[in-house]
């Protein structure tokens, strides 16, 4: 009965998610990894190119947000059924509820919903148990190709996975099986997962180390830290996971610890936890920055709490996933009037017809020399994705966005748009003959504006001042 129940909950998440797919804009990092499909290479500027290389394998099947967002809806389904498999031996109602507390975590509801690095990454880590667990139990040069393997897919998918090789060789000595180290055997796993990741290789000697340097800055954070990088990161992460869930990933991390039982799980969970919270000491964390740790242990957690109190298990969870659910509903109905500027879907609302509007309005102009612009990162592929002629990011960033660009903005008749929330001052920031505001789109839902886009008209743009 268990098995139906499983199956009978993870379809009726997957179908809900599916459904509410097509019915919000991407949002900035979203549509970033869509633009990664549109200028298919062997890696990018910020991360290693397989979320770029699944969109664009998707991208057969159609465009748009839906399909965009399929691969992250079936790695929802292979995460919950994997949690699934890794708790039911020791318990399969508890597993059940476990894997229903997986998918009432806010931030990995998004994650299977939205494609991210983080969201292959999480996959591709409970496959490493697994196939860790068969390497174990049988140490054939076929299951140390497909160790290999995994280890180079993960490489694929985010710097933040080299984390998990020291985590790997942490636990073998943890469980006494450094055998499975100290064996010609593991050359077979390098040379695999050497061969996989040679795309990123390759990619950064071509362009001069660029990826691994950004890596490097953007994981050093600058000079010094505070103690309230330090806490604002975590309470953006007690409240992004669900401040029931948060609290019960770390119990289920110290009952793991106390019982000595999910050693692995253990020291892949701890490896990218010890390190974002050191990480985030010196610049303020993303939340999805630590989704493999909750991605274990909120599950784990929800396990050891329903063996101990399964009434208060299911409530917790239970009440968390009705929460989920109900935004998830909100994304699709859009129910009630926010006040101006202070919706929720700020960052995913009215983009697509804003930028639909700016083409518009290039398209009247009659110079030939003529192109939209943005002036900030967060801005660019959205805009990108949702226009019809040419963008440029003008800002002195060095990004993924001056390897896409072709040719330079400087003197051509540029339209900026121009978000309110962002508010620039183009006529203060760049040089321009002439500078005139011709038009101005207010996204809106029930009445409240989202977002307001102002368009600024640049005649012979030269640059910053």
């Amino acid at each position: 009965m268990t098995q139906k129940n499983i199956l009978l909950l993870i379809s009726s998440i997957t179908l809900l998610r599916l459904i509410a797919a097509p019915f919000f804009g991407y949002g900035v990092d979203e549509a970033h990894y869509v633009l990664y499909a549109k200028h298919l290479a062997l890696s990018y500027f910020d991360h290693p190119p397989l979320v770029g290389w699944t969109h664009y394998i998707f991208s057969f099947f159609g465009g748009g947000e839906f399909w965009a967002r399929v691969p992250a809806v079936l790695l929802g389904v292979a995460n919950s059924y994997l949690v699934y498999l890794l708790l039911r031996e020791k318990g399969e109602s508890a597993a059940l509820w476990a894997v229903a507390g997986l998918n009432a975590s806010l931030v990995l509801g998004v994650l299977f919903l939205t494609l991210m690095p983080d969201s292959l990454l999480i996959t591709l880590m409970l496959l490493l148990i697994f196939v860790v667990k068969r390497v174990e139990n049988n140490a054939t040069a076929v299951n140390y190709l497909l160790l290999g393997a995994i280890f180079g897919l993960l490489g694929l998918a985010k710097y933040t996975a080299i984390l998990f090789v020291p985590a790997f060789v942490v636990y073998l000595f943890w469980v006494r099986r450094a055998d499975i180290l100290f064996t010609p055997k593991l050359f077979i796993s390098f040379f695999a997962a050497l061969l996989f990741i040679s795309p990123v290789i390759i990619w950064n000697i071509q362009n001069d180390f660029a990826s691994l340097s950004y890596q490097a800055s953007h994981v050093s954070g600058g000079e010094s830290g505070s103690l309230k990088n330090f806490f604002v990161s975590l309470g953006r992460q007690f409240a992004a996971y669900n401040p029931a869930l948060f609290l019960i990933a770390f119990y289920g991390l110290y009952k793991a610890v106390k019982s000595k039982e999910f050693r692995l799980e253990i020291s892949l969970g701890a490896a990218i936890a010890l390190f974002m919270l050191i990480s985030q000491y010196r610049q303020v964390a993303l939340p999805h920055w630590i989704s493999p740790f909750f991605a274990l242990f909120v599950p784990i957690g929800v396990f050891y709490l329903y063996h101990v109190r399964p009434t208060f298990a299911k409530w917790t969870v239970g009440v968390s996933l009705a929460i989920a659910l109900i935004i998830q509903a909100e994304l699709i109905a859009k129910v009630g009037r926010f006040p101006n500027f202070k919706s929720p879907f700020r960052d995913i609302y009215g983009w697509d017809m804003a930028c639909a509007k700016a083409s518009k309005l290039l398209s009247e102009q009659n110079s030939t020399n003529k192109a939209l612009a943005v002036t900030n990162w967060s801005m660019a592929s959205r805009a990108i994705v949702y226009s019809s002629a040419p963008v440029y990011l003008v800002d002195e960033r060095k990004d993924q966005f001056d390897i896409w660009q072709s040719g330079e903005p400087m003197g051509k008749e540029l339209l900026f748009i121009n978000p309110k929330t962002f508010n620039t001052d183009i006529n203060g920031s760049y040089k321009c003959d002439t500078l005139t505001k011709i038009g101005e789109y207010n996204a809106t839902i029930d009445g409240g504006i989202v977002e307001s886009f102002s368009y600024e008209l640049c005649t012979n743009f030269g640059g910053r001042r």
